[in-house]
């Protein structure tokens, strides 16, 4: 895959707004360069307005220390499907069919 390159008009940057930014991205797509008062090329995907993309802090690590800690074995096994439909569709002749 061969460098791309991304012009915007405005753009977002560690120090604030910049005008005329152009982002060049590697072969393995990572941003290689940021370049503010640039001119767009050619190939270049070209945009009006370019912000950073938000970090994923969404984790459940929390849900590791937890496994297992709320599950019990019911004494006698539940036929789950006619309570779900006699609560889900309590039609008294699909609940009878069950």
């Amino acid at each position: 895959m061969a460098m791309q390159t991304v012009f915007a008009a405005t753009a977002l940057l560690e120090d604030g707004w910049a005008k005329d930014v152009l982002v060049t991205i590697d072969d393995e797509g990572r941003i290689a360069s940021v370049t503010k008062d640039a001119k767009a090329t050619p190939d270049s995907a070209n945009v009006e307005t370019l912000l950073p993309a938000a970090c994923n802090l969404h984790s459940h690590t929390f849900q590791r220390a937890m496994a297992g800690l709320t599950e019990r074995r019911a004494e006698t096994p539940v036929r789950l499907l006619p309570l779900l439909v006699g609560r889900a569709c309590p039609s008294a002749r699909l609940r009878n069919r069950l």
